[in-house]
């Protein structure tokens, strides 16, 4: 039974600080075509993972579009990575999840409303 996969999305360059994205794969005997490139983990605590059922909790969510949960209500987060080179692991991608990005609601400025006092100047 494969394991459980836990959301979907995509990760992609930042043009302006990476120039390119280059992931060279290798053909193997005894690699499964739907082997992941990139592996790793991701840890969460329980106020994080709180925080994103409160978010559910609170209407704050949007609809699927993909195929796989389409119609579902969803929370989106944004994937984001940065390339390290390490001793001993040599390159690698660290990646973390945090909150998507929302323009500010612009707050109105206050109308003007007509004085009602009688003071005559």
């Amino acid at each position: 039974m494969p394991s459980q996969k836990f959301g979907a999305g995509n990760l992609f360059r930042n043009q302006r600080a990476v120039a390119s994205l280059e992931i060279k794969t290798q053909d193997t005997d005894n690699r499964h075509q739907y082997a992941p490139d990139l592996t790793g983990d991701m840890e969460m605590t329980k106020g994080q993972l709180q925080a994103l059922v409160g978010i559910f909790k609170s209407g704050d969510t949007e609809i699927s579009q993909r195929s796989a949960t389409k119609g579902e209500p969803i929370v989106k987060v944004s994937i984001c990575g940065k390339k390290y080179e390490g001793a001993k692991a040599g390159d690698y991608l660290a990646v973390w999840l945090e909150e998507k990005w929302k323009p500010e609601k612009k707050k109105e400025a206050p109308k003007d409303e007509p004085l009602d006092d009688d003071i005559p100047f």
